[in-house]
């Protein structure tokens, strides 16, 4: 919308609307919200390639970033993932998490959980990319056992605060063989 300041007639104020992904997050229902949870992993998938991002925040966000120390990293990172958070291994399970993106204060933005069994891929902890803030946000991982885990995932109702979810939901994972191949499964309700 253009309209004239209010008492200077020859200048003009444009006003924008622009969603967030917190706004945007609010408006559609989460797969956290499922009755029923349909395994988004299947076995012998490919990583996810990352999502491609208007801006690119890593120049002043280097602290953010983790360097590849495993092979599991060198694949997430030739995804078109930038890697962060910690490593997090179990017998032949490992963690990496990775990130599209960041927002202006250097959180993780379409960022993803690659689970590995052996070095092979075995499956994500969301079936989307996920944000910080909004609605879904994956804020903490147990690798419970080598084959068992669970996410943690912030819930927000549209009045909450960005920085204050009003809920949190777990969600447990187990990882099974299925024609020779690892794969990660969602495991009972949400809670």
């Amino acid at each position: 919308m253009i309209k004239p300041l209010k008492g200077f007639p020859g200048i003009l104020v444009i006003a924008a609307l622009t969603l967030s992904p917190m706004a945007i997050a609010a408006e559609e229902d989460s797969w956290l919200d499922a009755t029923t949870l349909e395994n988004w992993n299947t076995a012998g998938g490919e990583i996810p390639i990352a999502p491609e991002q208007e801006a690119d925040n890593f120049e002043y966000c280097q602290q953010a970033i983790r360097a590849a120390q495993m092979p599991e990293d060198e694949a997430v990172l030739d995804a078109g993932w930038q890697l962060y958070g910690p490593i997090q291994l179990y017998g032949d399970t490992t963690v990496i998490t990775g990130m599209a993106n960041t927002d202006g204060m250097c959180r993780p933005m379409a960022h993803q959980a690659f689970v590995f069994t052996d070095g092979e891929f075995a499956g994500t902890l969301s079936p989307l990319p996920m944000y910080s803030r909004t609605d879904g946000n994956l804020f903490a991982i147990n690798l419970i056992q080598a084959d068992y885990l669970r996410g943690a995932y912030q819930r927000y109702e549209p009045t909450d605060a960005l920085c204050c979810p009003s809920a949190e939901a777990y969600l447990f994972f187990t990882i099974e063989e299925q024609n020779g191949e690892s794969v990660v499964f969602p495991e009972g309700a949400i809670l």
